[in-house]
């Protein structure tokens, strides 16, 4: 399999593990990018596009995580204080 593929599987992965909040699959996925990183291989320019699109779909899911998981820590620490005070 060619870099650019790897790189593409990886990217596609990871928005499908984000969506499904699978933080196993985030972590073996987080693994696989530092080995493809420290392979040294190279993508070439043509290639490039499709790479691109799919980071651009991924920044767009991560930016629409955000806002959720800020309101996930608000109401995890509500919760916190309200048992605290029972």
């Amino acid at each position: 399999m060619t870099t650019q593929s790897n790189l593409a599987l990886i990217l596609d992965e990871t928005i499908t593990a984000l969506s499904n909040f699978d933080l196993a699959r985030l972590q073996a996925l987080e693994q696989s990018t530092i080995e493809l990183a420290g392979s040294g291989l190279r993508c070439k320019a043509e290639e490039m596009n499709v790479l691109r699109a799919k980071k651009d779909v991924l920044e767009l899911v991560l930016r629409s995580c955000e806002p959720n998981l800020n309101v996930l820590k608000r109401l995890h620490t509500k919760s916190m204080r309200e048992s605290w005070a029972q």
